[in-house]
């Protein structure tokens, strides 16, 4: 059963998501500067549009 309201392809998602840590933003960071592909954190969207 699908819901076409979720927010987060999984549990794991919503955590990273919820949860977001340095340790993450530091792996972030790294996988941009290589140009790896990556899924941006919601709230971290929303910040950047702020101050743009």
């Amino acid at each position: 059963m699908v819901n076409s309201k979720r927010k987060f392809c999984s549990h794991e998602c919503y955590i990273k998501n919820r949860f977001w840590s340095k340790e993450g933003a530091t792996q972030l960071v790294d996988a941009l500067m290589v140009g790896e592909d990556i899924v941006i954190p919601q709230w971290l969207k929303e910040k950047l549009k702020e101050r743009l």
